[in-house]
């Protein structure tokens, strides 16, 4: 457990943090969660990914396969 002080702190820094938060569009997700047999909070983090074109690390195996044929699926940035 830790002290008051010190959970204090955690949470003033946290609130310095610069966190943006993004809406996930419920029918992307949905239409995500349905394609790959995700749960809707694995397929919001699934939008993201592909949304930011940003990888998607994780440690569960579903979500994984998914996203590595969902963002594998999609055409890279082009340079420039």
């Amino acid at each position: 457990m830790i002290s008051a002080k010190a959970a204090l702190a955690a949470l003033s820094d946290f609130a310095d943090m610069q966190i943006e938060s993004l809406p996930v569009p419920p029918t992307e997700a949905f239409i995500l969660a349905h394609r790959y047999d995700l749960s809707g909070y694995d397929a919001a983090y699934l939008w993201l990914a592909s949304h930011l074109q940003a990888p998607l690390v994780t440690f569960d195996a579903r979500l994984g396969a998914a996203a590595l044929k969902h963002l594998a699926s999609e055409d890279p940035p082009q340079p420039g």
